[in-house]
C-alpha cells in the first residue's frame, strides 16, 4: 500500500515519555495503527504499558519476535483481550519475513544486538525506512557488519534509519 506523506505519522518510543498520554491514545499517540517492536529492553518495551495501549486502542496491531510475545503474554494480565492483534515474526539471522498488516507491507529481518533484536524495513509516506531497533553499535563488529551486509541494506535507498527499539505508525 502506497501512503502519501500527508496520511504517515512516525513515532518513536522516545515519544512515549507521558505514559499516561500514550496509554490512553492521546495525541501524538491518537489513532496509532500497528506497533513494531524490535526487542524486550525494558527501556524500550514496558510490557504493561504497551498491553494497556493495545487493550484501549482496538485497532492497533503489534509485531514482534517471540521474546517481545512472551514478555507480553508474561507481564500483561489482560493479554487474551489482545492476542489475536499481536503478531509473532521470528526470521532466522540472515533471512527475512516479508508480511503487510495494516496496509503496510513490511521486511522483517533478525540483527544482532545486545539481546535478540529484529530490524523492520518499510516504506511509509513515500519514504523508505529502516528501524534497526537496539544494534549495539558501539563498537559495530564483524558480525553486525556481516549480517547488516547480507541484507542488502546499502543497495536499499534507505531515506530514515531509526534505531529506536520501538515504533508507532499513524495513518
Amino acid at each position: 500500500t502506497d501512503i502519501s506523506r500527508e496520511e504517515a505519522r512516525f513515532l518513536c518510543q522516545k515519544d512515549a515519555e507521558s505514559h499516561d498520554a500514550f496509554t490512553s491514545g492521546q495525541p501524538p499517540f491518537d489513532g496509532i495503527d500497528l506497533i513494531l517492536a524490535s526487542h524486550t529492553d525494558v527501556d524500550h518495551f514496558p510490557p504493561a504499558i504497551i498491553g494497556a495501549f493495545l487493550q484501549k486502542n482496538t485497532e492497533t496491531k503489534l509485531a514482534g519476535s517471540q521474546t517481545v510475545v512472551d514478555e507480553l503474554r508474561e507481564k500483561f494480565n489482560g493479554y487474551d483481550q489482545i492476542a489475536d492483534r499481536v503478531h509473532l515474526v521470528q526470521p532466522d539471522v540472515g533471512q527475512t519475513v516479508k508480511l503487510t498488516i495494516q496496509g503496510i507491507d513490511i521486511e522483517v529481518m533478525s540483527i544482532p544486538g545486545l539481546v535478540p533484536n529484529l530490524g523492520f524495513l518499510f516504506q511509509l509516506g513515500g519514504l523508505e525506512i529502516f528501524e534497526s531497533g537496539d544494534l549495539g553499535l558501539e563498537p559495530a563488529g564483524p558480525e553486525l557488519i556481516a549480517t547488516l551486509q547480507a541484507y542488502n541494506l546499502p543497495e536499499r535507498q534507505i531515506d530514515l534509519a531509526a534505531d529506536h527499539g520501538i515504533a508507532f505508525f499513524a495513518f
